[in-house]
């Protein structure tokens, strides 16, 4: 009878044991798919924000570089007037009741040949890139020989080692970095 009641209890044990883990790997199956939802809903926010700036008229979209990470909203760039201003924190206010917004888009109008910009914004991503910095995160937009820097890095660089970098190269008038670190995944490396 002993040895009854001890099989029944080691089966017990066992299936509660077997509950235990298929509930965890439930909650974190289910906490991927939510990250995995998050991602995909701030992917198509910041679609959703680049097909307005690009809709929007005389609103030059493609001087304006746009990040979305887990509840912030990122813009940065350069735009001709007060007026392109207005428009994009009007885009950005859009998104203000699930986001909160940064809005680092300066007034600066285009003396530069856009080529020059052009030719300038890919020396600092070689740069940067030659230096180990995470520039598929970083969205560089450059105006008359003065540069924006921003988006949201994953894992830990020096900010001001970044700007320096950048600070150095020929044609390089200013830098402003607004560089952010991820609100989820940050890890240190």
């Amino acid at each position: 009878m002993t040895s009854v009641l001890i099989a029944k209890e080691r089966n017990m044990k066992k299936r509660m044991a077997l509950k235990s883990i298929m509930t965890l790997v439930t909650i974190l199956g289910l906490s991927a798919c939510a990250s995995q939802r998050h991602d995909l809903h701030d992917a198509g926010v910041k679609s959703e924000m680049g097909v307005e700036m690009a809709f929007k008229r005389d609103l030059p979209s493609n001087h304006i570089s746009t990040h979305v990470d887990y509840g912030i909203i990122q813009a940065a760039g350069f735009v001709d007037d007060e007026t392109q201003l207005h428009k994009v924190a009007n885009i950005m206010s859009s998104h203000a009741d699930q986001y909160k917004v940064i809005n680092n888009v300066k007034v600066l109008q285009v003396h530069d040949n856009t080529k020059d910009e052009k030719h300038l914004a890919k020396a600092v991503n070689k740069q940067l890139n030659a230096k180990r910095f995470p520039t598929k995160d970083i969205g560089v937009q450059v105006r008359n020989g003065h540069v924006i820097l921003s988006g949201f890095i994953n894992r830990h660089v020096d900010i001001n080692d970044m700007t320096n970098t950048v600070a150095t190269l020929p044609g390089v008038k200013t830098v402003d970095n607004y560089v952010l670190y991820k609100q989820k995944n940050y890890s240190i490396a």
